[in-house]
């Protein structure tokens, strides 16, 4: 009877028999962070509104009310139109009404100068358009004062800004 012995010089029996806890973390890694990672995910898909990964830095709403355009130039005795545009961004609520005026400032005239809104919106509206005619010439504002703005029925804290309209009358 032979009996033959046989060794392996080449060391991979002796690597295989040995403990590495970093090829043990690299192999499970994907099992890791899916540990890790899926309360997080079934939170999200259970209770979207309560976790959010986008905050708001501000909790006053804004409502934003402007005309366009922003600049006209035009000649004496024209006309020219202008739209009053508003805009107001939240999840749940709206603006259920608004009462606004708009006012030319130098030689100018408006065919109309007290608006009302009565459409609740949210988002971005045109609410209505002003026609201004310019008397002379001269540089001029067409603006909406924020103390003359009323909304209506909105029972919550409210920021308002406004910005106005520059007429050019050649």
């Amino acid at each position: 009877m032979d009996f033959h012995f046989w060794y392996d010089e080449s060391g991979k029996s002796r690597s295989l028999q040995r403990f590495v806890p970093l090829d043990f973390i690299k192999k499970f890694l994907p099992v890791f962070v899916l540990f890790f990672f899926l309360p997080f995910l079934v939170m999200l898909v259970m209770r979207p509104s309560e976790f959010r990964f986008i905050g708001r830095a501000d909790q006053n709403d804004e409502l934003r009310v402007w005309l366009e355009p922003s600049t006209v130039v035009m000649e004496s005795g024209d006309s020219t139109t202008l739209k009053v545009v508003a805009s107001f961004e939240h999840e749940s609520r709206v603006i259920p009404a608004l009462t606004y005026k708009v006012v030319p400032v130098g030689f100018l005239k408006s065919d109309k100068m007290d608006f009302r809104y009565q459409k609740p919106f949210r988002g971005q509206v045109t609410l209505s358009e002003v026609v201004i005619t310019g008397l002379q010439t001269g540089d001029y504002e067409v603006s909406m004062p924020k103390e003359s703005i009323e909304v209506e029925n909105y029972n919550y804290p409210l920021e308002i800004v406004t910005s106005s309209s520059r007429i050019i009358v050649k």
